[in-house]
């Protein structure tokens, strides 16, 4: 479905501050691990059975509503709730990272 996901200025930040991270290494690296990370995220929604998991975290806060899927190590925090046939994602963080210092 075309549009399902969308991703915010958050996300997109992120994702460029991890480019900019690992490019320091290698950008044909960099570029590789996001496009992957980015093709991995819109493939997985585009699936009929896709659901993630819910936040540990959030549990029992208002944020509860927030789900995640991991890809390589980081945490991709969506939020399919909103509105019918579109996935949000709010963010994606390193999974070694305190997600309630980026929420």
């Amino acid at each position: 479905m075309e549009g399902r996901v969308i991703w915010s200025k958050k996300s997109d930040d992120y994702l460029e501050r991890t480019f900019m991270f690992i490019a320091k290494d290698s950008k044909v690296y960099a570029e590789r691990f996001v496009t992957d990370l980015i093709l991995y995220t819109e493939d997985y929604f585009n699936q009929d059975v896709a659901h993630g998991r819910k936040i540990p975290e959030f549990e029992d806060t208002q944020l509860a509503f927030l789900k995640e899927i991991i890809y390589r190590g980081y945490r991709i925090i969506y939020d399919d709730s909103y509105e019918k046939n579109k996935i949000y994602i709010v963010l994606v963080i390193n999974g070694r990272q305190s997600i309630n210092k980026h929420i």
